[in-house]
């Protein structure tokens, strides 16, 4: 029985591993575009006369992130929390620069401009915790599996707490 229990959390720990190393890769992919996005962004704040045409795409996808969200507890809370809201900013990230793509023809100057700001703000707060994200999983790779603490639940659990009563 004892076997069973090791042999699934040993399987959890594999995976959890696997999991980190997997979004360390990813997010390290997207962090090495920040520089000439942040740079594309400033340039189309400047004004229309300066930039070159701000043009519609698809948003990209995080194939990683989107296919393991559920497996996120294998992190455990605090990583996988993390995890969580770097992307979230990520997303937000697109979804305003796709709406600027969308729409920049019908857009006020200065819709553009605190759009674009946003952009670069949130870039901004985003690059920095992504970066010590990217790092936290990388560490989180090369944890070790520690059978041992199976014993100390083994041998609690055949001997329990046991009470010395000495005399008084």
């Amino acid at each position: 029985m004892l076997n069973n229990f090791v042999g699934e959390d040993y399987r959890r720990f594999r995976d959890g591993v696997a999991l980190a190393g997997a979004l360390a890769g990813e997010l390290d992919a997207h962090a090495k575009s920040i520089p000439e996005i942040r740079s594309k962004l400033l340039q189309w704040a400047e004004g229309p006369e300066s930039r070159e045409p701000i043009r519609n795409f698809s948003p990209p996808t995080d194939p990683v992130f989107d296919s393991s969200v559920a497996k996120l507890g294998l992190l455990g809370p605090k990583l996988a929390g993390k995890v969580a809201s770097v992307y979230q900013e990520i997303r937000q990230i697109r979804a305003d620069l796709l709406i600027v793509a969308q729409e920049v023809k019908e857009m006020q100057a200065a819709e553009l401009s605190a759009r674009l700001g946003r952009c670069v703000a949130l870039l901004n707060v985003s690059e920095p915790r992504a970066l010590a994200l990217i790092s936290e999983l990388k560490v989180y790779t090369g944890r070790r599996y520690f059978l041992w603490r199976w014993i100390f639940v083994f041998v609690a659990g055949v001997f329990g707490k046991r009470e010395i009563n000495s005399p008084a």
